[in-house]
């Protein structure tokens, strides 16, 4: 059964949600999903790398919703189908996003219009500051996210870490409220 209307806003959040290329939220099959724990297996994905990713308790109810009504569990078949049940195609997708982003009226506005990839490079500024909001130290932070967004490098990590305002006030208030004595305060004359 090909249901754009349905598979689009799913694999959607497959990819914010959890930090996929869209090569490798399309080529996911239903037994690639945990439903129990939310594990998701990525197999085989860019550079040829295998890893684990976990989907929230939100995106795990709209999983569990969303593959019986395509019937995702029958024979080895893509999770995301396409026309004659072959796999979601990246044109499929482009062309539902230009068609989203329309609607939304978020096209015309003097910027780069809102890609499929930009929900990754936004969910790799989103997971960085929960770590940190989570205590953790921003050097150890980035291993962490560059293995599970399945980078070979830290380099290739960064390039996805795109800070906003909010996310600099945000990791700055956290090092100032540590080392705030390093330099000292000068006084104006």
């Amino acid at each position: 059964m090909y249901d754009n209307g349905l598979i689009f806003p799913v694999l959607i959040r497959f990819i914010y949600g959890c930090g996929l290329r869209l090569s490798e939220a399309t080529n996911l099959k239903a037994s690639d999903i945990n439903l129990e724990t939310g594990e998701i297996t990525i197999l085989h994905s860019k550079n040829d790398k295998s890893r684990t990713v976990f989907a929230s308790a939100s995106l795990l109810s709209v999983i569990r919703d969303y593959i019986p009504r395509l019937h995702a569990y029958e024979g080895e078949g893509h999770l995301f189908r396409g026309a004659a049940g072959r796999q979601y195609s990246k044109l499929a997708a482009d062309r539902m996003m230009v068609k989203t982003r329309s609607l939304a009226g978020l096209d015309g506005n003097g910027h780069q219009p809102l890609r499929i990839h930009d929900l990754r490079h936004n969910f790799a500024v989103r997971a960085m500051e929960k770590m940190l909001d989570g205590g953790m130290d921003l050097y150890a932070c980035m291993p962490l996210l560059s293995m599970y967004m399945g980078h070979r490098s830290l380099r290739e990590t960064e390039y996805y870490i795109r800070l906003t305002n909010r996310s600099y006030s945000r990791i700055t208030e956290k090092t100032d409220s540590i080392a705030e004595d390093i330099f000292p305060k000068l006084e104006a004359d």
